[in-house]
């Protein structure tokens, strides 16, 4: 629930190659109550939060490909969180393009609901026209019908999931800062692509990710 406020091995280091139509470097962090110092969530673990935590998303596009930032929430909500607005238009968009989620300085911060909360990325060649069409239903339905459409957004995603493990795997390729391996670092409490350890990503046509948050 959000209101506002291992490295992967691959054969070739050209990560964005020409056969890639996937290619993109992003990071997830999270700002600590307790401290206020950043730290990068782990893409690849689960990661424990508490209530009052802080977090943002940024994503450097080196391609043109359809991105999706979708959270469930422990009563299995669901929040789009990007695009910022369906149909998505890529349209007018200049490559490399940077796009920080939420927008204009703001930050997610995680409410008193408790529980498993999920972030799936999806990254796609092609527009993924049944998922927004669902999403786009979703945030137009009232509270009763929003539970079953609920429920076929998240088999959906998961349907994306299994069906991603049967196609060539991506490229991820972790960027630490300084070329050190600093897991979850963000040099001197900023905010960057530069400053924080990041990921890049590199696939075909479509790549998934899921992040698990426990929210205590």
């Amino acid at each position: 629930c959000l209101i506002f406020q291992t490295p992967v091995l691959f054969a070739s280091e050209e990560i964005c190659s020409n056969r890639q139509n996937i290619c993109f470097q992003w990071f997830f962090i999270a700002k600590l109550k307790q401290d206020k110092k950043l730290r990068a969530i782990n893409l690849n673990e689960n990661n424990i939060f508490e209530s009052g935590d802080q977090l943002k998303a940024s994503f450097k596009l080196k391609k043109k490909c359809f991105l999706y930032f979708i959270h469930t929430g422990p009563k299995n909500e669901i929040s789009l969180l990007y695009p910022y607005a369906l149909p998505q238009d890529l349209s007018s968009n200049n490559m490399p393009t940077t796009y920080h989620i939420p927008r204009n300085g703001r930050w997610f911060m995680l409410d008193n609901n408790t529980g498993n909360e999920t972030f799936f990325l999806i990254a796609a060649s092609t527009r993924l026209g049944g998922l927004e069409s669902l999403l786009i239903d979703y945030n137009g339905a009232d509270a009763s019908k929003r539970v079953l459409l609920g429920q076929k957004i998240i088999k959906k995603l998961k349907g994306f999931n299994q069906q991603s493990k049967k196609l060539a795997a991506a490229a991820e390729r972790p960027i630490q800062i300084g070329g050190t391996v600093r897991s979850g670092i963000c040099k001197d409490n900023k905010i960057s692509l530069q400053a924080c350890d990041s990921l890049m990503v590199s696939a075909k046509d479509f790549y998934i990710k899921a992040i698990t948050i426990e929210h205590k």
